[in-house]
């Protein structure tokens, strides 16, 4: 009885585990967001992957593809340093959601008006 016990207290504590684990997960995807939104704004590239693995395979909205951290962060240096493209006047992101498709793995979608 004693050990039908525990087992059922332990069951009913995997959904908080879970639930404490994504939230966690959420919030340190929302800081490396707000930590490449601080990069982009003070044009340092550094910062701006700060987050990123090394590993990383980064496309832009016009599908240009960037393998591994040091290249995005080189691209990032060209860029930020293009007055036409950092003069522009953007909104806030609004990050709509983040949806965890397993452990390893978050999709997030969001929007920023230009």
């Amino acid at each position: 009885m004693k050990t039908l016990l525990i087992s059922t207290l332990l069951l009913l504590m995997v959904p908080q585990i879970s639930l404490a684990e994504t939230i966690s997960d959420r919030e340190a995807i929302l800081t490396a967001l707000e930590t490449w939104k601080q990069g982009r704004a003070q044009h340092d590239a550094e910062l701006a992957v700060q987050h990123y693995a090394e590993d990383t395979d980064w496309a832009n909205a016009f599908g240009d593809r960037f393998q591994g951290k040091g290249e995005l962060r080189g691209d990032l240096v060209f860029i930020f340093n293009l007055d036409f493209v950092m003069s522009d006047q953007s909104g806030e992101p609004e990050y709509i959601d983040i949806r965890f498709i397993n452990e390893f793995v978050a999709i997030v979608r969001s929007r920023s008006i230009r």
